[in-house]
């Protein structure tokens, strides 16, 4: 595409480009099928220009405002009509191409009534900077057939995000059907630390968590690096400068097959999607208030650029680069609490909660731990585009996709814990065979730990699309590389049982919605003074690393008519072969610090803090310094690490995923009927180790290594209906099938064998015969669309899942024994069926329909109601449980504005609880209670956040925005036992953050 700015281009111009269409154009490509969401009605003419190959001149300044209607059309001439229908605007023809103006009468606003396209004379010249847009016809390089165009409230813009998204997990938030997870259970790379951050970094969508989605950058998936998961970690790319992202909640055959929630496809950037040529720079600097409070480094920043270029004979030849680097620093306070050490306060001699007592109400907690974090995250990230399109039936192209992140957190704790054994706790007889418990003994304890993180992304594909008369082909290969790593991640603790234990146990109570340690004098001065507590736990360091290598390709053809009812017939193979390498190794210490060492004597400490939650926990907090503990153990005796210590907790799979699918496109005037069928198999050939003696075979159990082979395959039919008859109205329903694999970690995780408390052995380990989840799924949606961007939209879904899998991160999912052999073999296994209901409601109305004062005013509204339930066959669970990350009910409503150079926006997001985690934690670890149960699931308490983004637009600058994220400093992540809040839970506070952003086009 060919994009040029001439105040003098006029009729001359526009008969020498439409010869040059003529000639560059052949006549069998002339038509194809056009599918355009609605979007800016210059964009739109540029994304026109490019499917068809036709020329297309207008005014900027005379269509500034509107909105083209949805596209979806076998020849230009219907697709102009329905992307200008309800216009004022004229359409001049001449030759190969057409212009475009406003209506003299409508100039100064877009009419509200629909006015209907005249076909007029080409147009006169006229002063004013004239666009003119050369077609190269091309298509997303990951489809060659036409897309089915996404509801607008499922496609996101990537060129004015709101500043108060830092990332894309933060900015899919305001789609419909999503929940944005500040953590995950991706064990210590999961949990409350990494919540302590607060930002988002994972999505759940309609009620199924990242694993049951698929995250991919122009249709190729990203490399999945977690070590427990298939999720991806969407907060490492930025919410600036990709050219759109797109949720496809209903994905057709020629997509993977391994997608249940939906795909997140992120377009990269290209110098023929309708981008202005030039350089554009983004910089955005903040505070964040609650750092400030600490006294921390509060400062945020962020640089970004994106730059697009044809050049060449015909510019032919496009680069588009996007690139983005920042720094964000947190410092907030955590609540948490020992997960072993709960108990239940009333017991029966088997530690159970008898009946008639809900055993969520009836938990003791014997510990409290207030914390405080503080840290940094570096973040740098690109896209490039490289296209060549030597005609119009034959585009090469090139994607290149890097993001990189590396957070330093350190985490500080005053805990006041007991129940760590049977001494802490005791047992006092009440009659009918029901004890009360109590803790009668504990301590207070200091401790420090690190939570860095590195992770990297890199991703490529390379290939072509090209036309042959009305066959379509795409030849696309690919390669990407992922690694999470969690590097010298250290631990000290400075307590002891006698001088910092507590005289009568540990008893608590609320306080402002928090548990607090009730304290006698004596305790609370012990509180007050750290400095005289010994060193405990000298020294622990715990590296993390997995990755996930992956390459492969595709192959796919395309057969199109512009007559009859088959439209389209489409067909193509894909390959992909990935590696993921797993390995954890841990080091415990015992000669860093001298005999009686103290806290305040070993020369750790730089600084403290005066409260660690001012108001609640008013504890003054020493501060460990990170680099000098890391130089003491550093300079300590490593001790040497057993085969067990060293491997045990590794393992290595190979995966081959190969897929054949088909599909077609039948029209019946307004209806377009899609049949799909997709053939799906994979290979899954996994090494893990066996730890329990070193290595050496005994007792007819294969010690050491070991290998094991899992398959899985699927036949995946779908079918959808599109009712589009006009451009403002469109339906779908969709009725489609879907699997996903297990997690190579529950297929092949690490495998311990250890003895039972009856004495016979126990092999721990993953299932190589899990089985897929497999699911029915139903979509219905209606769309409404007017001109002004007055929108509405529903959608109702129902899902079928059966055999299915829930989010255990590094645990084993339904973990079960058996016996084999005499060995009692404990491995993961799949629930039973789970139902997925829910309604989705989005829309947008522009308040000047309602009244000319309000004109530039709008609000917008989305909302998602779930119904999700699940029968897990778990004995030690209900019959039927909810669902995993399945609010009930998520809203999000903005009042937004733009008028005169000014843009402004108010933005409110409320979701509902939903469970994070099932109740299973086993024996308490005094051995007193019994802690399994729904009634102890673990919930995500309702949470809320308002941010307000204001705008203006200055020539001379560019555009500046003020904004506030959070604006009532709420909670950033809270969660408790129990499925409403109570004394055993979780809880972040943080603050606000404070900024400005500049946009600057060149």
């Amino acid at each position: 595409m060919l994009l040029r700015r001439n105040a003098a281009l006029g009729r001359g111009l526009l008969s020498g480009l439409a010869l040059a269409a003529a000639l560059a154009s052949p006549p069998a490509l002339a038509q194809r099928r056009f599918a355009i969401s609605p979007r800016p009605l210059d964009r739109a003419l540029m994304e026109l220009a490019r499917q068809s190959g036709r020329n297309i001149v207008f005014a900027p300044e005379s269509i500034a405002g509107m909105v083209s209607g949805t596209v979806s059309a076998d020849d230009f001439d219907t697709a102009l009509r329905q992307m200008t229908r309800s216009l004022s605007v004229r359409i001049g023809r001449q030759g190969a191409g057409v212009s475009i103006i406003r209506n003299a009468r409508a100039a100064g606003a877009i009419r509200r009534k629909p006015v209907r396209p005249a076909v007029a004379a080409p147009l006169p010249a006229r002063a004013g900077d004239t666009i003119f847009v050369q077609g190269l016809r091309g298509t997303p390089v990951d489809l060659i057939g036409s897309a089915e165009p996404a509801p607008a409230s499922d496609t996101l813009l990537g060129d004015q995000p709101p500043a108060t998204d830092r990332n894309l997990a933060e900015a899919v938030a305001r789609m419909p059907g999503v929940l944005t997870l500040t953590t995950n259970l991706q064990g210590d790379l999961g949990g409350n630390d990494r919540a302590a951050r607060a930002e988002g970094q994972f999505a759940a969508i309609r009620g199924l968590g990242g694993a049951y989605s698929l995250a991919t950058i122009d249709g190729v998936a990203m490399p999945q690096s977690l070590p427990y998961g298939r999720e991806v970690q969407l907060g490492m790319l930025p919410a600036f400068g990709f050219a759109a992202l797109e949720l496809v909640k209903t994905p057709g055959p020629e997509r993977s097959g391994d997608v249940t929630g939906a795909v997140i496809d992120i377009r990269a950037p290209s110098a023929f999607d309708g981008s202005p040529q030039g350089l554009k720079l983004v910089a955005a600097g903040g505070i964040d208030t609650n750092a400030l409070v600490y006294g921390q480094g509060a400062a945020n920043r962020q640089l970004g650029l994106r730059y697009v270029r044809r050049f060449g004979a015909g510019d032919r030849l496009g680069v588009a680069l996007i690139a983005q680097a920042g720094r964000r620093a947190f410092a907030n306070s955590q609540q948490t609490y020992q997960q072993g050490t709960v108990e239940f306060r009333i017991v029966d001699a088997e530690g159970r909660t008898p009946a008639g007592i809900d055993p969520a109400r009836n938990l003791l907690p014997t510990s409290v731990n207030a914390q405080f974090t503080r840290g940094v995250t570096h973040s740098a990230s690109a896209m490039a585009a490289f296209d060549y399109q030597p005609s119009s039936d034959l585009r090469l192209f090139a994607r290149l996709t890097f993001a990189g992140s590396r957070t330093e957190q350190d985490i500080y704790q005053l805990g006041f814990q007991s129940g760590s054994s049977a001494g802490d706790i005791t047992r006092t007889p009440i009659g009918n065979g029901l004890y009360e418990q109590a803790s009668t003994n504990g301590a207070i304890r200091y401790w420090y730990q690190t939570n860095p993180e590195r992770s990297t992304m890199l991703l490529g594909q390379t290939g072509l699309n090209a036309a042959l008369g009305r066959t379509d082909l795409r030849l696309r290969l690919h390669a990407g590389s992922g690694v999470t790593r969690r590097p010298d991640h250290v631990e000290v603790s400075f307590w002891d049982p006698v001088s910092t234990g507590l005289e009568n146990g540990v008893s608590i109570g609320m306080q402002g919605g928090y548990p607090v340690p009730l304290l006698t004098a004596a305790d609370a001065r012990l509180a007050q003074d750290l400095s005289r507590f010994p060193v405990r736990l000298q020294g622990e360091v715990r590296s993390q690393r997995s990755s996930d290598r992956r390459f492969g390709g595709e192959l796919a053809a395309s057969r199109r008519s512009e007559t009859g009812a088959l439209r389209l017939i489409e067909t193509g193979i894909a390959v992909t072969r990935s590696r993921r390498l797993g390995q954890v190794t841990d080091i415990t210490y015992e000669d860093v610090f001298a005999p009686g060492t103290t806290l305040g004597s070993s020369g750790l400490t730089t600084g403290s803090i005066a409260a660690i939650l001012p108001g609640t926990y008013d504890f003054a907090l020493p501060l460990v310094d990170r680099e000098r503990l890391l130089e003491r153990i550093r300079s300590a005796s490593e001790p040497d690490l057993s085969p067990d210590e060293r491997n045990g907790q590794s393992f290595a799979v190979s995966e081959t995923v190969a897929a054949l699918y088909a599909r077609a496109r039948i029209a019946a005037g307004p209806f377009i009927l899609t049949p799909g069928l997709r053939a799906e198999q994979a290979w899954i050939d996994a090494r893990y180790w066996v730890t329990g003696n070193d290595g050496v075979d005994t007792g007819g159990i294969d010690y050491g290594w070991n290998r094991s082979r899992a398959q899985f395959g699927a036949l995946l039919p779908s079918i959808g209906l599109r009712w589009n008859p006009d451009a403002r109205r469109a339906m779908r329903a969709t009725l489609w099938t879907s699997y996903v694999r297990p997690s190579p970690s529950q297929l092949a995780g690490s495998a311990t064998v250890e003895n039972s408390a009856t004495g016979a052995l126990e092999l721990i380990r993953g299932n190589p015969d899990l089985r897929a989840v497999r699911a029915l799924n139903f979509d219905w949606s209606f769309e409404w669309r007017a001109p002004d961007d007055a929108r509405f939209s529903v959608a109702f879904f129902a899902k079928r899942l059966a055999h299915y899998l829930y989010d255990a991160g590094g645990d084993y999912a339904n973990a079960a024994g058996s016996s084999e052999t005499g060995v009692i073999v404990i491995e993961p296994t799949n629930g039973g069926t789970a139902r997925l209901m829910g309604i989705e409601f989005s829309g947008n109305l522009p308040l000047g329909r309602l009244h000319s004062a309000f004109d530039g005013w709008r609000i917008s509204a989305q909302t998602t109601l779930l119904h999700a339930r699940v029968h897990l066959k778990n004995p030690r669970l209900d019959p039927v449980e909810h669902m995993q990350y399945a609010p009930e009910r998520n809203l999000s409503v903005e009042l937004g504005y733009r008028g005169s150079g000014w843009s402004g926006a108010v933005t409110g997001r409320w979701t509902g609880r939903y469970l994070q985690q099932y109740g299973l934690f086993g024996l308490s670890e005094s051995g007193n209670s019994v802690l399994d149960g729904s009634a102890l699931d673990i919930w995500v308490q309702p949470s809320s956040q308002i941010d307000i983004n204001l705008g203006y637009d200055a020539a001379a600058i560019g555009t500046i925005r003020f904004f506030v994220r959070n604006l009532l400093a709420a909670d950033a992540y809270r969660s408790t036992v129990g499925r409403h809040a109570g004394p055993v839970g979780q809880r972040i506070a943080t603050g606000r953050v404070i900024g400005l952003r500049i946009d600057r086009s060149f």
